[in-house]
């Protein structure tokens, strides 16, 4: 059946995977990976409503082989000192939220001087812009919250109320994750208008 279907083909007495049946093994994989990290992210993130682009579901194994670690921040623990310690000394800093804390803002503005920044955000308000910081507004509903460098990327999402939730993030310094940061951000960048 599976020589039928052009999945394999035999050659010399020995069967092998075609390029159509290479590409259905890889497609088989990741979608379990995918199925995998999803489930992870669910049991990390009980009440949190776990959403990215639908595109990006399709690369959620990506995370699964760099494995982030799920991060639970104690009540009386401050998550901006927290990034800043992680975010120190980055080239680039990308900020992607539908909203933010201007105060939060310019705590990471007044402290990343040296570093080129940029911001996505659904609703834009009035705050001390700065010139390393370039602010786009997003075209399309940002369901996330991300903050990704060169050194780590931090997820946040919301949970059943909608908010924010900063207790509980999504950290990893392994360069795949950091890509895949970078790569989302793109995405809402490009559908984004600069400010």
């Amino acid at each position: 059946m599976l020589k039928t279907m052009g999945l394999v083909e035999r050659s010399s007495g020995k069967y092998r995977l075609t390029s159509a049946g290479s590409a259905i093994l890889h497609i088989t994989r990741n979608f379990f990976s995918n199925l995998n990290t999803l489930s992870r992210l669910i049991e990390s993130f009980p009440v949190h409503r776990i959403s990215f682009p639908e595109e990006f579901y399709a690369r959620l194994h990506e995370l699964e082989e760099s494995n982030p670690i799920s991060l639970i921040f104690p009540e009386d623990f401050d998550i901006n000192k927290t990034c800043m310690k992680k975010l120190r000394g980055s080239e680039k800093v990308r900020f992607l939220f539908s909203e933010v804390d201007y105060r939060q803002l310019n705590f990471f503005l007044e402290r990343l001087r040296n570093s080129e920044l940029e911001l996505v955000i659904n609703r834009y308000g009035n705050f001390n812009r700065k010139s390393n910081l370039k602010v786009f507004r997003a075209t399309v509903r940002i369901d996330i919250g991300l903050i990704v460098s060169e050194k780590c990327l931090i997820v946040v999402f919301r949970d059943v109320t909608g908010n924010y939730d900063f207790s509980r993030a999504l950290f990893s310094e392994d360069k795949r994750s950091i890509k895949f940061g970078f790569d989302l951000f793109d995405y809402y960048r490009d559908l984004s208008e600069m400010v």
